[in-house]
């Protein structure tokens, strides 16, 4: 299937592990140019090296500046500091035009940054937003922008998008593109508990329940 995303570019966030990291294997293998970012340096490192290699992608990391030459030695192309004030501006001096497309899970925390960043007719899809569930979303930028906003909400997916879903992790996690990590293991009743693990900030894989 051609997406039609060859040299274009985009910023995936929290793409170094589970979802996020098979989101940017998967625009990787069409073509596209990619921004990944994590908060864990290790998993970011990991991430690009395996995008890198089994892609051949021209990988763009976010991280600390304290471990550029890691993330370089990990084989990211190009690095921008996530704590950097001037963030903006240093992602259109890369990307002039702003980016095609942004994959965020924080979408309250970076609303303002967001519209700044995206090309107009870009898009924006988004699949998580905890630390801030109520943000002022400023509408004229977005709208004379005409920037397009998808959200992806797994919990009520359609049948048929949640097959695709599954078969596209499967088929990931069956070639080794898509390794998860595991956090934690909960059972059933525990349920609740796990749900909350699943927004523990710095865990370090995925949250399961056993059934």
């Amino acid at each position: 299937m051609d997406l039609k995303l060859k040299n274009k570019i985009a910023m995936v966030a929290a793409s170094s592990k589970g979802l996020g990291y098979g989101i940017a294997h998967a625009l990787a293998k069409e073509g596209a140019l990619l921004s990944i970012g994590s908060r864990d340096k290790n998993n970011y490192e990991i991430a690009a090296e395996k995008i890198r290699n089994e892609t051949g992608a021209k990988v763009i990391a976010t991280g600390s500046k304290a471990r550029f030459e890691h993330i370089l030695n990990a084989g990211a192309y190009h690095i921008l500091d996530y704590g950097d004030s001037n963030l903006v501006k240093k992602v259109l001096q890369f990307s002039p035009g702003g980016v095609d497309r942004a994959i965020e899970v924080e979408f309250g925390e970076n609303v303002n940054l967001l519209h700044q960043i995206t090309k107009p007719n870009g898009s924006i899809s988004l699949f998580g937003g905890a630390k801030n569930m109520n943000p002022t979303f400023p509408f004229g930028p977005y709208l004379f922008k005409a920037l397009k906003i998808n959200i992806a909400l797994i919990y009520i997916l359609p049948k048929e998008d949640r097959d695709q879903a599954i078969k596209f992790l499967h088929d990931a996690h069956e070639v080794g593109a898509l390794k998860l990590a595991i956090g934690q293991i909960f059972n059933l009743e525990d349920c609740a508990d796990a749900h909350d693990a699943t927004l523990t900030s710095g865990r370090t894989g995925s949250v399961l329940i056993r059934i």
